[in-house]
């Protein structure tokens, strides 16, 4: 098809996604359907289809082992706008290369690996697991735990955070922990900056390595520690071990209710979230409807001309 589609199905589970380029945004709402809509497809078709309670969406012509040096995709970008409404409790995995990635309200499980796009995270709950090459990450309001890494791409994580394991070269790393006592802040970084706030109640356990940079934690200041490791005296009751490893990369750790947000987070934060939330794509016009409003049966629909089948992909055939 040449046009915006909308399709409706029911009991969906899990959300897995491989998208060669474009968007897509994973939204939770109220209703126990699935509400899939598609516009923008350029390039290459995509194929949609559910598998049990899981629903696919991906670009079947493409081999993901080698798909940045494809000619295929060097010569004919695909680009498509996928939007998908979901119940909060699906689990979602995310594989993106040049795709912008937009997950909100959703409580289960969240695999995002994306290779040149961003990632957006909107009062999510449960376990992050984040990966991205060049793009940042930005997460707002989580409410659980969290496994983040990236190569260049800056990383902004806020909420009630219970543990925070980070890894970075040279993007920068904030984690704004809004409320309760994480059991772990973690983050490695070889010259990206760490800061770090966590609520003025916070009993932190230190343990801080550095080679050529200086170190902050709250009242304390450290001179770059060559390679050393800065551990702190053992203290009683619960704690929060933070754990820091760095290059050349500045740490600091802030003990404190007052500021709004670690210092260092960039000042359109919100803004660029709520923009992208408030902008969700929506198809245009009159579009053509498929539901399956009584079962939800395997059914598959591709978004564009019949694709081949590739027995890589899932739903493929050899």
């Amino acid at each position: 098809m040449d046009g915006p589609r909308v399709i409706d199905v029911q009991t969906v589970r899990s959300v897995r996604a491989r998208l060669a380029g474009g968007a897509i945004s994973v939204l939770a709402h109220d209703e126990p359907s699935t509400r899939i809509e598609v516009s923008g497809i350029t390039g290459r078709d995509l194929k949609i289809a559910i598998d049990g309670d899981q629903l696919l969406i991906d670009h079947p012509q493409l081999s993901w082992t080698d798909v940045q040096t494809s000619a295929k995709t060097i010569w004919n970008q695909p680009n498509v706008v996928v939007s998908v409404l979901v119940p909060a409790g699906v689990d979602v995995d995310v594989l993106g290369v040049s795709a912008e990635v937009l997950v909100a309200g959703i409580s289960g499980r969240i695999d995002i690996n994306t290779v040149g796009g961003e990632q957006f995270l909107d009062a999510t709950r449960g376990e992050l697991h984040l990966n991205s090459i060049g793009g940042e990450i930005s997460v707002r309001g989580h409410a659980g735990t969290a496994v983040v890494k990236t190569a260049s791409g800056d990383v902004t994580a806020t909420g009630a955070l219970v543990s925070f394991d980070g890894s970075t070269v040279s993007g920068a790393t904030i984690v704004d922990v809004t409320s309760g006592a994480p059991s772990l802040i973690a983050n490695r970084s070889v010259s990206g900056a760490t800061t770090v706030r966590l609520p003025g109640g916070t009993h932190p356990s230190y343990q801080v390595s550095t080679v050529g940079s200086s170190v902050q934690l709250d009242g304390l200041h450290l001179e770059p520690l060559r390679g050393t490791t800065y551990r702190s005296e053992p203290t009683e009751g619960a704690v929060t071990d933070v754990r820091i490893s760095t290059v050349t990369g500045r740490v600091s750790v802030l003990l404190s209710a007052r500021t709004p947000r670690a210092g260092d987070a960039p000042p359109d934060f919100d803004e660029r979230i709520d923009a992208r939330i408030a902008t969700r794509p929506v198809p245009d016009g009159d579009p053509a409807r498929d539901s399956d409003s009584k079962t939800a049966a395997p059914a598959s629909e591709n978004a564009g001309d019949e694709p081949e089948n590739d027995p890589t992909q899932p739903g493929g055939t050899a």
